[in-house]
């Protein structure tokens, strides 16, 4: 068919590139100025505008100004460092046969091809599904439920910045759209006991809620995201979506701790992790809380970085066994740190509910 209008031709470009070609950006002498997109309004108006990708972007003064920080003096608790040490050593059974194996494709073709291409090529070999995982007997906990590109339409945004100026936040600060992770996982509502449920009910809501429990509407406590790039695109950005993601995460923990006065039980506690992968380099993060002077913030702990096709593919599983680990071992743990708290939320008591949980309209 053939395309008749500029319209068609900026949309066909948006579907073969994911995103919009350079044309539509510039001014034209046949064009009004109402039918220019300007990147700069792409996106920007506050931290819950759609989901959506931009061309640039440093998200760091956004997360800064949430009490996110990528980098910073601070470590995670000892403890915790030693176990992601441990989950790296980790062994399991791999897939055989894979693209993974295919040096020459990974360096020579994948490299060219977009992020959904990447994704769908090598996603699931370096970060295995879960639900995927349970059905095939390899994960014994069970309750597990995960999301491929779903907006996280269940969460609440993180904190306005003092005084909440508009004027100052447009000001050299991005605003982040709403995390819509490649891939996440967190628990499905099964995973607690009808007791347990009827805790946590007052602070969740019924459809049409969102609570800091919530990635998805479906998921609660999301514990893991990736996010995934070409070679084209900044890593970088990748790993500030995914901080963003997980401070929503971790803020959900704290908040349930903080409602049975645990919260100090949390500090420098690793409580999420993340990946960000292009064809070739993969980016392992933990996260956790840090207590200060009355405030938390949260920051990120770089678990391992490597390259798939390094040294002949020696670490091309690396994060394969990595998160078949998570899964199996610190799931289970981290699943009984939650329980525990909610274990001490009193029953049939609808309290502090303003700021856990709002109504989406």
């Amino acid at each position: 068919k053939q395309l008749k209008t500029s319209k068609d031709v900026s949309i066909l470009h948006w579907i073969q590139n994911e995103k919009w070609p350079q044309t539509l950006f510039e001014s034209s002498p046949n064009r009004e100025p109402k039918d220019i997109i300007s990147p700069s309004k792409i996106a920007t108006s506050s931290e819950d505008t759609e989901p959506g990708d931009t061309e640039i972007e440093n998200f760091t003064p956004f997360l800064e100004s949430r009490g996110c920080f990528l980098n910073g003096t601070s470590k995670p608790d000892k403890a915790d460092i030693a176990l992601c040490k441990k989950l790296l050593k980790r062994h399991c059974e791999v897939p055989k046969d894979t693209t993974l194996d295919d040096y020459d494709y990974i360096q020579r073709i994948l490299p060219e091809r977009n992020e959904t291409a990447v994704n769908l090529v090598i996603g699931r070999l370096v970060v295995p599904s879960a639900e995927i995982e349970i059905v095939r007997g390899r994960i014994e906990y069970e309750y597990l439920i995960d999301s491929i590109k779903e907006v996280w339409d269940g969460s609440v945004a993180l904190d306005e910045p003092p005084g909440n100026d508009a004027d100052n936040a447009r000001n050299g600060q991005c605003q982040m759209p709403t995390p819509q992770p490649d891939y996440a996982v967190g628990f499905t509502e099964e995973a607690f006991t009808k007791e347990h449920f009827a805790k946590l009910e007052p602070f969740i809501g019924q459809l049409g809620h969102n609570s800091v429990f919530r990635g998805t509407l479906e998921m609660l406590f999301p514990f893991l995201t990736t996010e995934v790039r070409c070679s084209k695109a900044s890593l970088e950005v990748a790993d500030q979506h995914n901080a963003h993601s997980m401070a929503r995460s971790l803020r959900g923990v704290v908040e349930l701790f903080k409602l049975v006065k645990r919260e100090r039980e949390l500090d420098r506690k690793i409580l999420g992790f993340s990946i960000s992968h292009n064809h070739d380099t993969v980016r392992i993060y933990g996260y956790y809380p840090v207590f200060e002077m009355g405030t938390v913030t949260y920051h990120r702990y770089s678990v391992h970085t490597f390259s798939i096709t390094a040294a002949k593919g020696k670490e091309r599983w690396t994060s394969y066994k990595f998160v078949m680990a998570l899964y199996n071992d610190w799931v289970p743990v981290h699943f009984q740190r939650l329980v525990s708290a909610v274990n001490d939320l009193p029953a049939g008591v609808n309290f502090a509910v303003d700021g856990i949980r709002r109504f989406s309209c």
